[in-house]
């Protein structure tokens, strides 16, 4: 992380000069890499969260606009 996140800062600097939009940054490296889980039952008990969609099928559609904006292949 001492390398990628001002890494990341850079290149999304880059990415935005040139005109692509980029939320890559710093922050987001750090956000990302940052430790921790969530408890969906927690959520679930307290709040009377229900999510919409499963992991399975949000990983899919993640991958589904993932190739359509060329991030994958």
């Amino acid at each position: 992380m001492s390398v990628a996140a001002p890494l990341a800062g850079v290149l999304g600097n880059v990415l935005r000069r040139v005109g692509q939009k980029s939320d890559l940054c710093e922050g987001t490296m750090l956000l990302l890499n940052r430790p921790g889980t969530y408890s969906i039952e927690k959520a679930g008990k307290i709040l009377g969260y229900q999510p919409l969609v499963s992991i399975p099928e949000g990983m899919a559609r993640v991958e589904e606009w993932a190739r359509a904006e060329g991030i994958i292949g």
